[in-house]
């Protein structure tokens, strides 16, 4: 009796142990591609928003025609510089997906943030811009 229970206790253990080191494995495939490889993940976003803002010839005149976008900026270090840009989903109360985004850019005149935010109305699978700002000081 006692080995039968063992054995049992064991194969439910490992059984158990297996099933969530596979679940574990699925979310983060899912997280990997939904953030990397769907037209709506946030890198996917940055490098659209980003190439907006590199064509802009007002932009290109008062930043410099070579451009450089990171996240938030915490000192001159490069290291503390080259952060991910970080990016807010929320919902409102009539239902729409907002992604909020923020990130800096420099170039050879000066240096800006990018701020943007992107709707998405229930019903449709496509984010818009609701606005897209580049703040440069002077």
């Amino acid at each position: 009796v006692w080995n039968g229970t063992k054995s049992a206790f064991s194969f439910s253990f490992y059984t158990i142990f297996i099933a969530a080191g596979f679940v574990a494995a699925c979310y983060v495939i899912w997280s990997l591609i939904q953030t990397f490889v769907l037209p709506s993940g946030d890198v996917q976003l940055f490098n659209h928003s980003a190439e907006i803002v590199k064509r802009n010839p007002e932009c290109q005149r008062l930043i410099g025609p070579r451009m450089r976008f990171h996240g938030e900026s915490a000192g001159t270090n490069r290291w503390t510089r080259n952060r991910p840009v970080v990016s807010r989903r929320v919902t409102d109360q009539f239902g729409n997906d907002h992604i909020l985004m923020r990130y800096c850019v420099e170039g050879d005149f000066g240096e800006g943030i990018v701020q943007l935010d992107m709707t998405k109305k229930s019903g449709n699978d496509k984010f818009d811009y609701r606005y897209l700002h580049v703040h440069i000081g002077g």
